[in-house]
């Protein structure tokens, strides 16, 4: 293995309680069913979810919603306990992000909690399909120099864990998202 290839979020930020917190209050004002929107969105892009669960509105202009709602809730998204020491350990050529999240928002939360900024960073801007389509990881696995094989993907939920079996890489993690356990110390 040459190459890391992390997910954002429920890997090394803990965003159980701030993306819960962004989707209840969209529901609320969508009037869509909370727990059919939080089956859909874990580690998908935020339209994908919206076109599929409230296919009468606009994708696009719900992202807008979305995003201010985000904006709301920045204290929510802590780092897990052995993220930062794990990351700082790894050589910066050695290691990237894939996630549906939007890069300005997951670097200032690194920023916040201390982890370095990744050398690659793939987000959902960044490529046509979102999880469970490997582009992603592909992408990333391209910028890094490295044969998609040589990489290890750590993911958490259902659509990026099938993003990245590929059939290319070994795997590492998945857990359905629930309310946040004891996470495994890393440091």
């Amino acid at each position: 293995m040459r190459a890391v290839l992390f997910d954002v979020d429920g890997v090394l930020l803990d965003s159980y309680a701030g993306y819960r917190e962004v989707w209840s209050r969209w529901c609320v004002l969508r009037e869509v069913d909370l727990e059919l929107a939080w089956a859909a969105t874990h580690g998908r892009r935020p339209v994908e979810t919206v076109a599929e669960v409230a296919p009468h509105l606009t994708p696009e202009d719900e992202y807008v919603v979305l995003k201010a709602l985000l904006g709301e809730v920045v204290d929510l998204f802590p780092a897990f306990t052995g993220a930062a020491p794990l990351l700082h350990t790894l050589p910066s050529e050695s290691w990237g992000v894939v996630t549906s999240g939007q890069r300005h928002t997951v670097l200032a939360r690194f920023k916040a909690h201390g982890l370095p900024e990744p050398s690659v960073f793939v987000d959902g801007d960044d490529v046509a399909e979102g999880k469970p389509s490997p582009e992603g990881y592909l992408t990333a696995a391209r910028l890094l120099g490295v044969r998609p094989i040589d990489c290890l993907v750590v993911e958490d939920a259902p659509a990026g864990v099938r993003a990245g079996q590929g059939g290319w890489h070994d795997g590492a993690g998945h857990r359905q998202h629930a309310p946040p356990r004891r996470p495994v110390e890393c440091g």
